[in-house]
C-alpha cells in the first residue's frame, strides 16, 4: 500500500508541475502575440524572448519597449509576479494537505 500512495504522489505532483509550466508558457507566449501584433517588437523571437525576460522579472533590458508600448512591458512583469505567486502558493497548499494527509 505505500508503494501505491507514492506513485500516486509522484503522478499528482508531475500533473500540477506540468500544468503549472504549461499555463505559464501559454501566457508567455500570449504576451509576445501582443506585443508582436502591436508591432512593439520586430520579428518572432524578440516578442518571445522579451516577453519570457520580462514575465520572469529578470528584465536584462538588452530589449527595450518605445515609449508608446512601455505600459505593457510593466503590465506583463506584474502577470508574471502575480502568476508565480499563485503557482507558489497552490504548491505549498497542496504539499501540506498531501503531508497531513500522508501523517495520518
Amino acid at each position: 500500500m505505500e508503494i501505491r500512495s507514492f506513485w500516486t504522489f509522484f503522478f499528482r505532483t508531475s500533473g500540477l508541475f506540468l500544468m503549472f509550466l504549461i499555463s505559464h508558457t501559454l501566457q508567455i507566449y500570449l504576451w509576445a502575440f501582443c506585443f508582436w501584433l502591436m508591432g512593439a517588437l520586430p520579428g518572432h523571437e524578440a516578442p518571445i524572448y522579451f516577453a519570457l525576460v520580462t514575465y520572469s522579472t529578470v528584465g536584462y533590458g538588452d530589449l527595450t519597449l518605445v515609449k508608446d508600448f512601455r505600459i505593457f512591458g510593466a503590465m506583463a512583469s506584474v502577470s508574471g509576479i502575480f502568476m508565480f505567486g499563485v503557482t507558489t502558493a497552490f504548491l505549498v497548499g497542496f504539499f501540506a494537505r498531501t503531508l497531513d494527509a500522508r501523517k495520518s
